[in-house]
């Protein structure tokens, strides 16, 4: 699996791993996952909430997965089309955050999923 690993791979498996890890808390925690999300605790103690904030963070720890899987295969350049795709979770995220009445995590949320989805249109685990 680490036969071509080279130093520009970390930050996609630091975030393919943090992301298929840290989708599984709002299994164990789902009223965590919520305000650790920076959504306020009025939302994460809504039980229709936590149900929903389950099933994504089950789709999105699927998707991490699938980047893991996608390294082992040395497929760098499929795994920079999915961190190019993030940028829309970025924006729905910053909507809903914006929305929520949190500015701040709104910007953070988006600002991050640019930076991962600007690695993945650069090219960069592929090294182009």
């Amino acid at each position: 699996m680490f036969e071509d690993f080279v130093p520009r791979h970390i930050p996609a498996l630091l975030f393919a791993t943090s992301m298929t890890l840290g989708g599984t808390i709002s299994l164990i925690s789902p009223q965590y996952a919520i305000t650790s999300f920076g959504l306020p605790l009025r939302i994460g103690v809504s039980g229709p909430a936590q149900s929903t904030m389950q099933i994504g963070m089950a789709r999105l720890s699927s998707v991490s997965a699938a980047l893991l899987v996608l390294y082992s295969r040395q497929q760098y350049e499929a795994m920079d089309v999915v961190f190019g795709c993030f940028a829309w979770v970025g924006v729905v995220d910053a909507y809903v955050c914006w929305k929520e009445g949190i500015p701040g995590t709104a910007v953070v949320r988006a600002g991050l999923a640019a930076m991962v989805s600007l690695w993945g249109c650069l090219g960069m685990t592929a090294g182009r």
